[in-house]
């Protein structure tokens, strides 16, 4: 867990015992993806599921540089093929950044490329 998230989760446990609390009952929820459906619906997202968050999660720390190791320690995996085959997505600007960084090998090693 982040900094952030545990900063943020500390703060809200002032206003009492629960993360998640309806409101209007001041009860917990029992059923997340009800309420995560719920607000999904509210922003106008379609076909998004908490399980896209745990993926989201990892391509992001995978396209920073985290070892892929550690990404599948955090996702709790025990075998980093898992990981690499169905949560590390590559991102698209990481496609172009590698396809551009085998242009400037050419470019710098004074290769030419016949026309």
């Amino acid at each position: 867990m982040s900094d952030t998230v545990y900063n943020a989760l500390k703060e809200h446990s002032k206003d009492g015992e629960y993360v998640f609390v309806n409101l209007k009952t001041d009860k917990p929820y029992n059923d997340i993806k009800r309420v995560f459906t719920r607000a999904c619906d509210d922003a106008k997202i379609e076909k998004l599921r908490i399980h896209d968050l745990r993926h989201t999660a990892a391509t992001r720390m995978v396209s920073a540089g985290i070892d892929l190791v550690v990404v599948a320690n955090i996702l709790g995996h025990s075998d980093i093929r898992i990981t690499a085959s169905r949560y590390a997505h590559p991102l698209p600007e990481n496609k172009i950044k590698a396809i551009q960084s085998l242009d400037n090998f050419v470019s710098q090693s004074g290769l030419r490329i016949a026309q």
